[in-house]
């Protein structure tokens, strides 16, 4: 044996190395085993906290959207029910007011001033407590800031209407004496001026407001879905205005030159035509007339042009040329309406021309008097 085969022979075999050790991830949380999910990658987990929280702030914001419109939305339909609310409370109030004032003049026209005059002041004192009455009912209501306006005038209203029955009621057994009647009618005619004064009032500033007040939250009016506003009217006749007209419906004996006086407003007549013998006499040219032994009659047509009956309106010809005149009396006239009254002179007329003027002589308060006189040339032949 050589002594390279002694050598080769004679070493030892190496000791088998042990398995390498799996390597340790670089990340925390330890190893991770072969073929597992992969690694995220850095700053993941800061995208996601944040994308979270985004999230949840996007929430917290819709949640106060909603909470803001839903106490919106409570406020806007508690406003719109208390707008409806006070709408049909006015209503109501005007509907029963109307009603007890509509009474008075029922019973003032109703004959009782005459028949039993003191259960007539009784009633009217009655239907007072009940406008005062109704009058604390209005100040008492519940008003929204948008109806504060029409508020105010509600409440002058029913004190009008209080005040006025009040007086109507403290005058009405003077009225029917006839040494008092004169005052005592024009303070009657007074107080029912001043329930005229209420309905002008309700109706310019109360029915008004309480529409534009429902329009603008866009609540409607009227139709069979919209609010109702009451007309409010009580006084019907504005005869009742005019002292002569009060003094005829309540039966008190009051000198009509006491009572047919100077009301604000348009007074006066127009005279439209005249004829004579049956025929229509012309102002621009002779008029030819054949004349009797009787006297002749004219008859005079005009028109009450004011806004107020007139009484005792007188009609008057005269003839120049033979100094005679002659006139009658209208017992009444009616505002807009057409009348005639017929004169007759005191004796037939000889034949001959004539000048004839016809008029109607102008009433208290009357101020153009341009149209109350016609003139005419007139011949008369047999």
């Amino acid at each position: 044996m050589s002594f390279f085969d002694e050598d080769e022979v004679g070493e030892p075999e190496p000791s088998p190395r042990a398995a390498p050790r799996p390597r340790r991830s670089a990340g925390r949380g330890g190893s991770r085993p072969p073929g597992g999910p992969p690694r995220r990658p850095p700053g993941s987990h800061n995208q996601e906290v944040q994308t979270r929280r985004l999230i949840a702030v996007v929430v917290v914001v819709v949640l106060v959207v909603a909470a803001a419109l839903l106490i919106h939305g409570c406020d806007v339909s508690q406003t719109n029910n208390s707008l409806k609310t006070y709408a049909g409370n006015v209503d109501t109030q005007v509907s029963n007011s109307v009603t007890n004032g509509q009474k008075v003049f029922s019973d003032l026209k109703g004959g009782k001033a005459t028949s039993n005059l003191p259960g007539l002041q009784s009633e009217l004192y009655t239907y007072a407590r009940t406008a005062s009455t109704q009058l604390t009912e209005a100040e008492d209501l519940s008003t929204p800031s948008a109806m504060a306006s029409a508020q105010q005038s509600f409440v002058s209203v029913m004190k009008l209407r209080y005040e006025g029955i009040d007086q109507i009621a403290s005058h009405i057994q003077g009225a029917m004496n006839s040494s008092t009647a004169v005052d005592d009618v024009k303070q009657i005619t007074a107080g029912t001026s001043q329930l005229y004064a209420a309905d002008v009032i309700y109706k310019t500033f109360v029915g008004t407001g309480i529409a534009a007040g429902l329009n603008a939250a866009g609540l409607p009016v009227g139709g069979t879905t919209g609010a109702t506003i009451n007309a409010g009217q009580v006084v019907t006749d504005l005869g009742w205005l005019n002292p002569k007209t009060v003094a005829i419906w309540l039966g008190a004996s009051v000198p009509s030159t006491a009572v047919n006086s100077d009301q604000p407003g348009l007074h006066g007549h127009s005279l439209n035509s005249v004829t004579v013998a049956g025929q229509t006499l012309s102002t621009t040219s002779l008029n030819t007339i054949r004349v009797s032994k009787a006297a002749p009659t004219f008859t005079l047509y005009l028109t009450n042009g004011g806004n107020f009956p007139e009484y005792d309106v007188v009609c008057k010809v005269s003839i120049k040329g033979d100094d005679d005149s002659a006139e009658t009396k209208i017992p009444e006239t009616k505002p807009q309406e057409n009348t005639n009254c017929v004169v007759t002179l005191p004796k037939a007329l000889p034949t001959g021309p004539y000048t004839v003027t016809a008029e109607v002589l102008p009433v208290p308060g009357e101020t153009y008097k341009a149209n109350n006189t016609q003139t005419f040339s007139v011949d008369f032949t047999s």
